[in-house]
């Protein structure tokens, strides 16, 4: 009698357990967690797929249609080092329309592969403050501030009086 027992309470937590795992990957607050933490991870990852890609990170020191050197940290050497890499047709950019839109003193991110002494950039990404920073450009020394419209003058700029400029 106490071998069925047994045999029915360990039944009943089997089927327990199957019923909770049932239960559980059926719950459509955890199908849509699990779709949204793949769409971040595939986001995240870069477009080309290769097990030998490496990254690193950077500040653009000079780039040209066919290479880019970016000042990076060499944890090995404890210092930073001017790095080349290989730019192809295939290249990939993230923040950035085109490889002529990177500059000197842009900071960027690079995954790339080793092919014998050579890196070959696969994705490049801008970072997004170096855009940020293009979009809101410091006003010069002496440059004139931009004019004020002013609705109830027909939308001619307002004149500043010449003490309050001084």
């Amino acid at each position: 009698m106490n071998r069925l027992l047994w045999v029915l309470a360990g039944g009943v937590i089997a089927a327990s357990v199957s019923f909770v795992q049932i239960a559980v990957a059926q719950d459509p607050v955890n199908a849509v967690q699990e779709e949204v933490t793949n769409a971040v991870a595939e986001e995240a990852a870069p477009a080309v797929e290769d097990d030998n890609l490496m990254y690193t990170y950077g500040t653009v020191v000079s780039i040209a249609p066919e290479v880019m050197v970016i000042n990076e940290y060499d944890f090995d050497s404890d210092s930073f080092k001017e790095v080349t890499y290989s730019l192809t047709a295939d290249v990939q950019l993230s923040n950035v329309p085109a490889v002529t839109d990177i500059a000197a003193g842009d900071s960027v991110e690079v995954y790339y592969i080793v092919e014998g002494d050579k890196k070959i950039a696969k994705t490049i990404g801008k970072d997004e403050e170096d855009i940020l920073d293009e979009a809101e450009e410091p006003q010069a020394p002496g440059e004139a501030a931009p004019a004020i419209e002013d609705s109830t003058n027909g939308g001619a700029p307002e004149a500043i009086p010449a003490e309050a400029t001084k």
